[in-house]
């Protein structure tokens, strides 16, 4: 059995775990021991880089990527890839944002739909762009919503603005 295997096209081709820093414990394992230590995507020109979660999925609503934050083996954020709700072709995608309060477990926050709803509080927004919900334990001294304003320099102090209008002559 060949476990390393390097091509007359220069391509490497490795059987098993590959561990950088540390004994791999999956496909590929970093480990590091400094702040400034990672993964680095770095291109020389008029490039761009992209890191790529590519999965053939059998199901609707089904995760293709995680991005998982742990601290100390315990999972306390989450980014979500996920398809939409068309079960062919899954061309539809979804992303969530989940986070962990102290005592509790991963929930989910915030959702982007795939039409650009976005849901906060809620994994299921409404027909609106932006739908935030409440939940059952928000006592009635709490706001939903805050805005603040802290411009001092010049006396000038903007809210909310809603524009409903359509064309120029309701800007």
């Amino acid at each position: 059995t060949i476990n390393f295997l390097v091509d007359t096209d220069g391509n490497t081709t490795i059987a098993g775990n590959v561990g950088i820093g540390g004994s791999p414990s999956n496909l590929l394992h970093l480990h590091t021991d400094n702040s400034s230590e990672g993964i680095l995507l770095k291109s020389t020109g008029d490039t761009r880089n992209n890191l790529i979660f590519d999965a053939n999925i059998s199901s609707a609503s089904d995760n293709i990527a995680f991005i998982d934050a742990n601290w100390n083996t315990t999972n306390v954020a989450r980014i979500s890839m996920f398809t939409g709700t068309a079960t062919s072709p899954k061309d539809d995608g979804r992303i969530g944002f989940a986070t962990k309060a102290t005592g509790g477990s991963l929930a989910e926050r915030m959702r982007i739909e795939s039409d650009g709803s976005v849901g906060i509080g809620t994994s299921a927004p409404s027909a609106t762009r932006l739908h935030i919900q409440s939940p059952d334990a928000l006592n009635s001294s709490e706001y939903l919503v805050t805005m603040q304003n802290l411009e001092t320099t010049n006396g000038e102090c903007h809210g909310l603005f809603i524009n409903a209008g359509q064309g120029s002559s309701d800007d």
